[in-house]
């Protein structure tokens, strides 16, 4: 009724009567294991999963892409669906914009790391540690809508290690441009202001005025509505910006490259 798996530097146990898996390091020691009896539960009545783990109090969690808060996550309850979140406070808003159903367990008394991938797109939730049931131990886990649990278990040990397969799993960017790594400015009051033109000129001023170094601005998509308040991908808004070309070589002479907004759609008005 149990399969054990075993390499070099891991070893898997499996429960079969009541799927349960057990990872242990080559010394033998338990550093992760699904929730004994509510492992990989599912709702009958509709298409949502579940895979539910043991969580050990001395844990940290690490990752899920863009996300506010504090970087560890332990406590947290996280909804993974993208969105728009136009305001959002940066230490308690969610969910935000990426969608990265990854995340990284690090234990500071064995100094293990390991990393879960949940292949999936659907919305999905993230619950590490802020649930606690009397008929269970601590625990965590990760619920979607619908599709597989198909995940990949990256073991470290240690953080760096896990980072390297997981960017080697999913693959990683060719080196960027060098200004893609300095600072990158945007805000819609400037685009959607009256006098956007004159707001984007005292951007570049204030910049240098106060000696921030600025590498390229993202233009929000004030600068594409039309008479009736829509945005139209590849349209200026003349009365907003009535000089586009001189509003770019404001930009260009201060060493600040642009970057449109572009739309994933383009709207029947357009």
């Amino acid at each position: 009724n149990s399969l054990r798996i075993s390499t070099a530097q891991l070893r898997l146990d499996v429960t079969l009567d009541d799927l349960q898996l057990s990872w242990y390091d080559a010394h033998g020691n338990s550093f992760a294991a699904d929730l004994p009896g509510r492992a990989y539960p599912c709702d009958r009545t509709g298409k949502t999963i579940f895979h539910y783990l043991e969580r050990r109090a001395e844990e940290h969690y690490f990752g899920f892409g863009e996300r506010s808060g504090e970087l560890d996550k332990a406590g947290r309850r996280m909804r993974m669906l993208n969105l728009d979140a136009f305001n959002y406070d940066a230490e308690k808003t969610d969910p935000l914009y990426k969608h990265f159903p990854f995340y990284i367990t690090f234990n500071p008394h064995t100094q293990t790391a390991y990393g879960l991938f949940y292949d999936n797109l659907a919305t999905s939730v993230f619950e590490m540690g802020g649930e606690l049931d009397a008929y269970h131990p601590l625990y965590r886990y990760y619920q979607a809508d619908d599709g597989d649990i198909d995940y990949y278990f990256i073991y470290g040990p240690s953080l760096e290690q896990v980072v390297e397969k997981y960017s080697a799993l999913i693959g990683r960017p060719i080196l960027p441009p060098r200004w893609s790594l300095g600072y990158l400015g945007s805000t819609m009051s400037y685009t959607e202001a009256p006098d956007a033109q004159t707001q984007l000129q005292r951007f570049v001023e204030l910049c240098s005025e106060n000696q921030i170094p600025c590498d390229l601005f993202h233009l929000s998509s004030g600068y594409t509505l039309d008479g009736n308040e829509k945005r139209n991908v590849f349209t200026w808004d003349l009365n907003r910006i009535p000089d586009p070309k001189a509003m770019v070589e404001n930009f260009t002479r201060a060493g600040i490259k642009l970057t449109s907004n572009i739309k994933p759609a383009l709207l029947l008005t357009h």
